[in-house]
């Protein structure tokens, strides 16, 4: 049994355009081939089932054989499988690769079993019909996908519209609940037309924003109505007549002419006189102490007569009086107010005031200035005529009260109902968000195609499930599973260390259910798939028509959904079962399954390099070691992404620890002049590479755009000056580009100066919030 030497040359074969084998070792034993997903390695893994199938061309668009693709292997024994005589391979070879669960383990959803079948060699004629029937679910299932594909590509863009529309929304309301579900439960609520209706201007926009936003106010006291009242004297009216009457007094007295024409000096005699009527002394003077002329008293008397005194006496009490009758001025503005009164309450206030002023004005200048100068010169009839008529003071300062009470009133309605008030804010703010962005983006048109592809997907369906239940009807009639299903059995005790997941006839003996602890199984993981299917490849490669020892395995990423306990088992189970391997080949993307292997082949290189050392002190020839490393690297050419198969970079060689070779990819990706086929694989690189250090520096549930914030704040802390539009272009790089699977939208959506830019500010998160293990990393780059 002859194997393969090498890939001589891969030519428009997918992502290999024009690959030829250059200064490469020959494979060996055992190979193992190391490569990011999406780089080609199950790609490479078809050339190999091309020989175990002897063609190269499957209708399955979607794991589709360029027409015009080509390879050549060339074998040891200087033969070469060429594609297009792929039908004369005698290449005694079996692959475990996707398509080979897609050809032989169906995990349709909502179905609780599957089959797995072997034909039995007797039923030709249904093999036939079975053939050719599967060779047309072949290509129901392709028409089928490109309807699924279709719907998921309008569910996606429905999906990113409402989920843009949900964080809009979390974002103007405040509420981190916010999310695509309730924005797709409204517009269900409203309907698309109605809902549209809810958009409003932008002022009014503004307006609701500056609601939601504001703090609960406080109650603010309604002001009091004013009521101009003196003794009788009920109302400003009133009072301005008693102010004409005192002023219109004439006062009956012997008046000395030279008191008379001289207000001054009346005044002066009038407090003399009292005085000295207050202290019963009429004989002499209280200031000189000298005789007073006799009468003299009696001539003042008749000046200052009862009329004069009482005049006097009624204008000093009425003055008393009046002076209380002022109101003090409000301050006009409130602090507490709410914004959208302040205007109105500012312009209401100042009238306010005014009026206080000009009412308090009358009463210092009409009232009481005329009424002092009646007191002190009350011969002076012609005061009256100086009397200015008052406007309604009462009424006009009530009126503005009522005004400035009706707007505080319409504050402390708010405050009081301010739950009530930002809720219904909130529901226009919410409904105008989510009807401008439907207007926008034409939601209705975008909705109208989902649904279609939708009603698309499930015709397509129904044709495939048609033809499905017509080859299990044939396939339950003529297999034979009792012993593979035991068989699959004990190797899936070894995968979950008990009898967990187990397969079981079905009541026809000819088909089998799927079993988890004894009771029918739905919900499948994606590990407990991958791991009945390489159970069922192991139970394939042990038939009584292929012999692994004299035959190539080709096993591509047997474990790319399951932790790491179980990839500790399938490197388990693929030891035991294929160490004997004529030649194993053996790709993967999981670092620590690809280390546990790498331990193994290099261990088998050790034992042929201990034997060759005893060999050479007898001068015989020397064995080669059987172990060889590859890797398969994507790179850009003429905007266009190819991949080629390489020697396994010394990198990968020389850690052993996943982190360190991500760390040490990330500082190479600075140093040098990356390609464009580099920003692939540096999204990857840099999640993966944050998600070790984030879990060991922040060991909680916390998603990673928490941790990444909680590590930007203690990197800043420590002097860092990373902004927030610095951490999302980290967290751009290592959640979009890194989960993207478009063939070409992560160069369509990034460039090289945006990634250097994203992992040196990664970086400095990591040295800045742990500059001693930051230092340590970058010392074992250099060392190691």
């Amino acid at each position: 049994m002859t194997l393969i030497k090498n890939i001589k040359s891969l030519k428009d074969f997918g992502i290999f355009q024009n690959s030829e084998w250059k200064d490469l070792p020959e494979f060996k034993r055992f190979n193992l081939i190391y490569g990011w997903n999406r780089c080609g390695k199950t790609t490479l893994s078809r050339v190999f089932s091309s020989c175990e199938k002897k063609l190269i061309y499957h209708k399955d668009l979607f794991r589709q054989f360029p027409i015009n693709g080509e390879f050549e292997i060339e074998l040891f024994d200087k033969t070469s499988i060429k594609s297009k005589v792929i039908q004369n391979s005698n290449l005694e070879i079996r692959v475990f690769n996707q398509d080979f669960i897609e050809d032989n383990v169906s995990f349709e959803p909502n179905r609780s079993s599957n089959g797995i079948v072997y034909l039995s060699e007797g039923d030709i004629e249904s093999k036939k019909k079975l053939e050719k029937l599967k060779t047309e679910k072949k290509e129901l299932k392709a028409i089928f996908d490109l309807a699924k594909k279709n719907k998921d590509s309008k569910e996606k863009i429905k999906n990113s519209f409402l989920q843009s529309v949900g964080r809009e929304v979390s974002n103007v309301l405040f509420d981190k609940t916010y999310n695509k579900i309730k924005v797709e439960q409204r517009i269900k609520e409203f309907g698309i037309e109605k809902i549209k209706e809810k958009e409003i201007d932008e002022i009014a926009r503004l307006k609701l924003e500056e609601k939601v936003k504001r703090k609960v106010g406080k109650e603010i006291s309604t002001y009091k109505n004013i009521e101009i009242k003196l003794l009788l004297f009920n109302g400003l009216d009133k009072i301005y007549e008693h102010v004409k009457i005192l002023l219109s007094k004439k006062v009956v007295s012997e008046t000395i002419d030279k008191l008379k024409d001289d207000e001054e000096l009346n005044n002066w005699v009038k407090k003399g006189f009292e005085l000295h009527k207050s202290k019963d002394e009429y004989g002499k003077c209280l200031f000189c102490d000298n005789p007073l002329p006799n009468k003299l008293f009696d001539i003042f008397s008749k000046h200052f007569s009862k009329d004069y005194i009482d005049l006097q006496n009624d204008i000093e009490f009425f003055i008393t009086l009046a002076k209380e009758l002022k109101f003090s001025q409000i301050p006009n503005s409130n602090s507490e107010i709410y914004p959208e009164f302040k205007d109105e309450y500012n312009l209401i206030a100042d009238r306010l005031n005014s009026s206080i002023k000009d009412f308090n004005s009358w009463i210092s200048s009409d009232l009481e200035g005329l009424l002092n100068q009646k007191s002190t010169n009350p011969f002076d009839n012609d005061l009256i005529d100086m009397l200015v008529e008052p406007r309604d003071f009462e009424k006009e300062i009530n009126e503005n009260i009522s005004l400035l009470n009706q707007v505080i009133l319409k504050h402390n309605q708010l405050v009081i109902g301010h739950n009530d008030e930002v809720k219904k804010s909130k529901e226009k703010l919410e409904l105008h968000t989510i009807a401008k962005a439907i207007i926008e983006e034409d939601f209705k048109e975008m909705e109208d195609e989902y649904l279609l592809s939708i009603e698309e997907e499930q015709f397509k369906l129904q044709a495939l499930t048609e033809i499905e239940k017509e080859i299990d009807k044939i396939e339950n009639e003529t297999s034979q599973i009792g012993n593979a299903l035991k068989k699959i059995n004990s190797y899936l005790k070894s995968y979950f260390g008990k009898d967990e997941i187990s397969l079981g006839l079905d009541d026809s003996k000819k088909g089998y259910l799927i079993y988890r602890d004894g009771k029918t199984a739905s919900n499948l993981s994606e590990g407990e798939k991958t791991a009945i299917a390489f159970s069922y490849f192991i139970v394939k490669t042990e038939e009584k028509d292929f012999k692994v020892s004299n035959s190539v395995v080709f096993i591509d990423d047997p474990i790319s959904s399951l932790d790491s306990n179980f990839v500790y088992h399938s490197f388990s189970l693929i030891k035991e079962h294929f160490q004997g391997t004529r030649q194993l080949f053996i790709s993967t993307h999981n670092f620590h399954f690809f280390n546990l292997i790498k331990e193994w082949f290099n261990l088998e290189n050790k034992k042929v390099q201990e034997k060759n050392i005893e060999l050479e002190k007898k001068k015989s020839e020397l064995k080669p070691v059987p172990s060889e490393f590859f890797m398969v690297e994507s790179y850009y050419e003429s905007e266009k992404r190819k991949s080629e198969l390489k020697l396994l970079d010394k990198t990968l060689k020389r850690f052993k620890s996943e982190y360190h070779f991500l760390f040490n990819n990330i500082n190479q990706f600075l140093s040098t002049s990356p390609e464009y086929g580099d920003l692939y694989t540096i999204g990857n690189i840099s999640r993966r590479f944050f998600e070790i250090y984030a879990d060991f520096k922040i060991p909680n549930t916390s998603n990673p755009r928490q941790k990444m914030e909680a590590l930007l704040k203690e990197a800043n802390s420590n002097g860092a000056k990373i902004s927030l539009t610095d951490l999302g272009k980290v967290y751009k790089l290592i959640n979009e580009f890194s989960h993207n699977y478009e063939p070409l939208s992560s160069i369509e959506h990034t460039d090289k100066s945006e990634c250097n830019e994203a992992i040196k500010t990664l970086l400095s998160i990591v040295e800045y919030s742990d500059k001693k293990h930051f230092d340590i990393m970058k010392k074992n780059c250099l060392t190691a």
